[in-house]
């Protein structure tokens, strides 16, 4: 308890703005608050003025706060929010408050940047066909603080490769999308083949596209030697197989234009007399009798 003693004045309290706290710390997609009041009765409404020294980072609310002769010690609250950019970084933010004739205050709030780098790609999936190509385009989510090296992988680069093999992405260049080219390669099969191909760099979510390649063989019967020369009543051999590997057997019939048709199984090498084999997706390239 304190005393006055007799005939010492009372300390005077000059008239100003109040704070809470010197400093506040949020998340980029979050809120922090303080409060304000006066640190004497004024003669009269007093009104604060807060603002936001980057908005790009941090805004506040209420704009003003009002104090009258009744209420002018009870603090008041201000909310600070912050603010989604297109950067990694954290934040630092003055924040100030002011009123006529009055000693302005400030308030250092540190917004804690929460985002994560991420590869956008143009596309979810892309069509090609086997011996053709397409294009998407890939670029960063948020500004590095950094060149970021992205690496373009395959799932299975016997079926489509992607190339460039890398893409750079600086902290001006990032936002710009860069073309990558998907081909596909011919293989031995008449299937359609899916390939996922990956944009990857470290720290960073991949973005990912689903490329189906579409093959567009057709099925033949490979006959050699060809064309074959005989004597007459002499025997010769010719071999037969499949172009492609089929998706499941196929049965090849061989005749001759003049002497009818005889069967026999058997894929693979066949006597110039009318025979029928059968290739299956084991042995389909196998040169049979």
């Amino acid at each position: 308890m304190f005393y006055r003693v007799r005939g010492t004045p009372m300390p005077t309290v000059v008239l100003g703005i109040e704070i809470s706290t010197a400093s506040v710390s949020l998340s980029e997609s979050g809120t922090a608050t303080f409060g304000v009041r006066l640190t004497a009765q004024p003669p009269g409404t007093t009104t604060v003025n807060v603002s936001s020294g980057d908005l790009s980072a941090a805004t506040t609310g209420p704009a003003a706060l009002t104090f009258t002769t009744a209420n002018w010690n009870t603090l008041q609250t201000v909310t600070v929010t912050g603010t989604a950019d297109v950067d990694l970084t954290n934040e630092s933010v003055t924040l100030t408050l002011v009123s006529s004739g009055l000693a302005s205050r400030s308030v250092t709030a540190t917004v804690i940047d929460d985002d994560t780098q991420i590869i956008l790609a143009s596309v979810a999936s892309l069509a090609i066909g086997e011996a053709g190509s397409g294009n998407f385009s890939v670029h960063l989510g948020f500004q590095p603080v950094a060149n970021v090296t992205v690496t373009l992988e395959s799932s299975n680069s016997a079926k489509a490769n992607a190339g460039p093999l890398t893409l750079t992405f600086t902290p001006v260049n990032f936002a710009t999308p860069q073309t990558v080219t998907i081909t596909g390669v011919a293989d031995v099969d008449l299937a359609n083949e899916s390939v996922t191909v990956t944009a990857s760099a470290a720290g960073a979510t991949s973005g990912t596209v689903a490329v189906s390649v579409d093959d567009d063989d057709v099925q033949s019967i490979q006959a050699s030697p060809n064309p074959i020369y005989i004597n007459e009543l002499e025997i010769d051999n010719l071999s037969v197989c499949l172009a492609f590997q089929p998706a499941a057997n196929v049965t090849v019939t061989v005749s001759s234009s003049s002497l009818g048709s005889r069967r026999s199984e058997g894929c693979l090498r066949s006597r110039v007399r009318a025979t029928r084999w059968r290739a299956d997706a084991r042995d389909w390239s196998a040169s049979r009798r």
